[in-house]
């Protein structure tokens, strides 16, 4: 299932990405398709943006966590712009030391520890995983032009404005990728500095 049909070619770092809430103004020619690390990332952010089963059973993400999350009529007018900063395979000396025992660490967390992080403590990282960083920018319409469209005969709610507004995120998002058969698939992702789960393990 790719966007607009066609092969996925090499994607450079630097390069600049757009992921909207539309198949066919979306620049990637790899959702649906995986096969590599940077295609895994737009597949598995699509499935959530789009709440899309069929892409969330590909990226193998749990389609069950976005009920109720599917955008609402202002949420489809944003643009997401991913911005590459890193494309990589892990090498053993690229793998930092907390992240090599996330499965173990997982379990010894104290009770108090947030659920969600606990949740994502699940995989270790491998030799041969890639890691690919991405800086995001959403774009969304100007407040004053949705204003003109509240109560209009004839328009839908932000129909007509474009995304200038714009805002990069505060942190690069980090997704670590471990190839499965012909495909890609995130096995974690980063987005605020690792906390020490050593001293977290004193408590």
């Amino acid at each position: 299932m790719l966007v607009g049909g066609a092969i996925p070619r090499a994607v450079s770092v630097g390069e600049i990405r757009i992921l909207t809430y539309d198949k066919e103004t979306s620049t990637s020619d790899c959702i649906g398709d995986p096969r590599t690390p940077i295609c895994g990332v737009e597949t598995v952010e699509a499935c959530r943006d789009w709440s899309d089963k069929d892409l969330c059973d590909i990226a193998e993400f749990d389609f069950s966590a976005l009920r109720g999350l599917a955008p609402g009529p202002l949420g489809s007018l944003t643009v997401h712009h991913l911005h590459i900063l890193a494309d990589q395979i892990l090498g053993d000396a690229d793998i930092p030391d907390w992240a090599r025992h996330l499965a173990r660490d997982r379990n010894q967390l104290p009770s108090e520890y947030p659920a969600w992080l606990k949740r994502r403590l699940t995989q270790d990282w491998r030799p041969g995983d890639a890691r690919v960083t991405i800086k995001w920018l959403y774009c969304g319409p100007e407040d004053a032009c949705i204003d003109e469209t509240i109560g209009h005969p004839t328009r839908r709610l932000g129909e007509g404005c474009p995304a200038e507004r714009c805002v990069w995120d505060d942190t690069p998002k980090t997704y670590v990728l471990r190839r499965k058969g012909t495909k890609w698939v995130v096995i974690y992702i980063q987005t605020d500095p690792p906390p020490d789960y050593g001293a977290l393990r004193k408590w």
